[in-house]
Order: structure tokens, then C-alpha cells, then sequence
């Protein structure tokens, strides 16, 4: 199990996405987040799962398939 934290810099390079998308992701409630002060954290298991292509569930219970980033 890994608990490391990342930041936003770091997500975005991750999943090969702006900085603007990824907190309209957030806000969408696609991405989970921490707030430590300003800066938002991101759990390094959640992007690890969002890159696999897994199932997230948005706060009204819909199922969405979240593709991210460019394909290789």
C-alpha cells in the first residue's frame, strides 16, 4: 500500500493533463483530493487506479469511465 501524497505538478505530468483540467476534474468530483493549506494533495493509489482506467463514482452515483491523458 503506498501512502504517498503528490502534488499537482506531479499529478499532471502523471496522467499527461493541464493544470485547468485536472481541478475541472476535481471539482467534478472525479479525482479525490486533500487540502493541506492552499495546495491541493492527491493520494498516489487514486492516480495510480485513474491511469489503470478504473471505475470512479462521482458524488450523484453515476459511473463514469474517466479517460486521461494522451494514449501511447
Amino acid at each position: 500500500m503506498n501512502n504517498k501524497l503528490l502534488n499537482a505538478t506531479m499529478v499532471c505530468s502523471i496522467l499527461n493533463i493541464s493544470k485547468p483540467t485536472l481541478y475541472s476534474r476535481i471539482k467534478k468530483g472525479m479525482i479525490e483530493t486533500v487540502r493541506h493549506g492552499r495546495d491541493y494533495k492527491f493520494n498516489a493509489n487514486h492516480i495510480e487506479d485513474l491511469m489503470k482506467g478504473e471505475i470512479w463514482e462521482l458524488p450523484k452515483e453515476q459511473e463514469v469511465r474517466i479517460g486521461i491523458g494522451k494514449k501511447r
